[in-house]
């Protein structure tokens, strides 16, 4: 499912459930807030979310089902990823070249380490 029709500051507020990606954010400047306990998960052939713009992800759960693709992958943009908990046992966060991100309050959780679940090529970032 892409967001694509959210301007820049719409917040848009997803409900408690579980959504199986991939979840596209495309739409700069907006922010995608979880309510209750939202679930992003990914399934065997896509990551849960893909970020494609400088945008905000607050207050969700992303889970990593597969070995070959992480929960979240930034392509394009700065996000800012807030109150997050990020879960899998491979890379579970994969920032591309000439992207960033901002992390702040996130738990990653995994049976690796912080090291391999956060993944930045070339890219700025960072976990505070």
């Amino acid at each position: 499912a892409s967001i694509q029709r959210l301007q820049p500051g719409d917040v848009l507020e997803v409900q408690a459930g579980t959504w199986t990606g991939p979840v596209i954010l495309e739409s700069p400047g907006v922010t995608v807030r979880g309510v209750g306990e939202v679930v992003f998960a990914s399934t065997t052939d896509h990551p849960a979310v893909i970020v494609r713009s400088s945008c905000r992800l607050q207050g969700v759960k992303m889970t990593c089902r597969s070995q070959h693709h992480a929960a979240l992958v930034i392509e394009k943009g700065h996000p800012e990823v807030l109150d997050c908990i990020i879960n899998g046992q491979h890379g579970c966060v994969r920032a591309l070249p000439s992207t960033g991100m901002l992390m702040q309050r996130c738990k990653v959780q995994g049976t690796i380490s912080l090291a391999a679940a956060v993944v930045i090529e070339q890219a700025h970032g960072a976990i505070v």
